[in-house]
C-alpha cells in the first residue's frame, strides 16, 4: 500500500499520529527510494487499489514510470520490406501476384477504415493505462493475480508488468518456511543426499498435501 496512507491527518488522535510517525521512521531506515518506487508500481498495478491512496503528484510520477517501462518492453515494429526481384524469379513473382478484386457496393458507399493502427507506442500505453485506471477497484479479498489472468487480453501491455511486480513476496515468511522444510528433510541421517535429490524432496514436502 502507498505510504500516503501514513501521512498526518487533522482528524488523527495523538496515538494514531505517533504510530504513523514510528512506522514512517522504520520504513525510511529499511527501504530506500528505489524500493519505494517498486512498491508504488506494485500498488498501482494491484486492481484492489489502482493507486487510490496516492496523492496526485506521486500517482502521476508512478504512472509515467510504468508507461516508460511498457514502451521499453514493447517489441520493435518491423517495417514491411519492399519486394526485391531478382533476374531469375520474374516469372514466379508475376504468377503469384493476386488479381485485383472488383469493388462491391458496400465498399464504395461505406467509409474507408485504416487496416493498420496508426497509434504510437506511447499512445498505446497511455490508452491502456487510462482504461485501467477508470475501472472500479475489486474486493480486497480477491486475488489480484487471478484478476490479471482473466483480463490479460484486455490489458496485454500492463499484464506483463503485473506479473513482474505482483509476484514479489511482501514478506520473507515463505522463504523462511522453505528453509525450515529443508532443515527437516536434510538431517544428520540424510547428510549424504545429493543436491538434486534434496531439491526434489523439499519440493514434494512443500507441495503435496497430506
Amino acid at each position: 500500500m502507498s505510504l500516503c496512507v501514513l501521512e498526518k491527518c487533522d482528524a488523527d488522535s495523538e496515538l494514531t499520529t505517533n504510530l504513523k510517525l514510528a512506522i514512517l521512521e522504520q520504513i525510511g531506515h529499511r527501504y530506500d527510494d528505489t524500493i519505494q518506487r517498486i512498491l508504488r508500481k506494485a500498488t498501482l498495478l494491484d486492481p484492489r487499489y489502482r493507486g487510490g491512496h496516492m496523492i496526485p503528484p506521486v500517482l502521476r510520477s508512478t504512472r509515467c514510470d510504468l508507461m516508460e517501462e511498457i514502451v521499453e518492453n514493447m517489441p520493435a515494429s518491423s517495417a514491411t520490406p519492399s519486394p526485391s526481384h531478382s533476374e531469375g524469379d520474374t516469372g514466379e513473382s508475376a504468377a503469384t501476384v493476386p488479381k485485383h478484386k472488383k469493388a462491391s457496393l458496400g465498399s464504395l458507399l461505406g467509409k474507408r477504415v485504416a487496416r493498420e493502427s496508426t497509434l504510437t507506442d506511447d499512445q498505446k500505453a497511455e490508452a491502456e493505462m487510462a482504461i485501467y485506471l477508470q475501472e472500479r477497484v475489486i474486493d480486497r479479498e480477491e486475488n489480484p493475480l487471478i484478476w490479471w489472468k482473466n483480463n490479460q487480453c484486455r490489458f496485454p501491455l500492463m499484464a506483463k508488468l503485473a506479473k513482474k511486480y505482483l509476484c514479489i513476496c511482501a514478506t520473507s515468511t515463505p522463504s523462511e518456511r522453505v528453509f525450515s522444510t529443508a532443515g527437516s528433510v536434510v538431517t544428520p541421517i540424510r547428510s549424504l543426499l545429493k543436491p538434486e535429490k534434496e531439491n526434489m524432496f523439499v519440493f514434494l514436502a512443500r507441495n503435496i498435501e497430506i
